[in-house]
């Protein structure tokens, strides 16, 4: 169960890092601004997924959950206030369905397994 939440950070930073403005405008951001949110996220989904792979703790469990807060929150404050970076509200809700969903999956995670045995 606890390797299953690293495939969709691998995905995703991969995903983030090969094509930032087709990713930007498929959840509903302007291409310019979207692009560079969606390269640094990627860049924060592999780090945070090396983390834990090199040391499967409790934290770097944990980290997962945190990097899902930071995607929810960034979405939220788009829809909310800036209209000019905003290319599809519709997609950028969809997208944050989708944040949350993770985020969900990887509380629990987080919370049913208090200590990660080595890989």
């Amino acid at each position: 169960m606890i390797h299953l939440i690293t495939w969709p950070s691998l995905a995703l930073g991969v995903v983030a890092l090969a094509c930032p403005t087709d990713t930007a405008t498929a959840i509903g951001l302007k291409s310019r601004i979207g692009s560079r949110v969606i390269r640094i996220a990627g860049w924060r989904e592999l780090v945070v997924l090396g983390a834990f792979l090199l040391r499967p703790t409790r934290r770097s469990l944990w980290a997962f959950v945190a990097q899902d807060l930071c995607d929810i929150t960034a979405a939220t404050i788009a829809l909310s206030t800036r209209s000019d970076v905003i290319l599809s509200p519709r997609r950028l809700r969809a997208a944050l369905t989708g944040y949350g969903l993770l985020a969900v999956a990887d509380l629990y995670t987080a919370v049913r397994h208090g200590r990660v045995a080595p890989v």
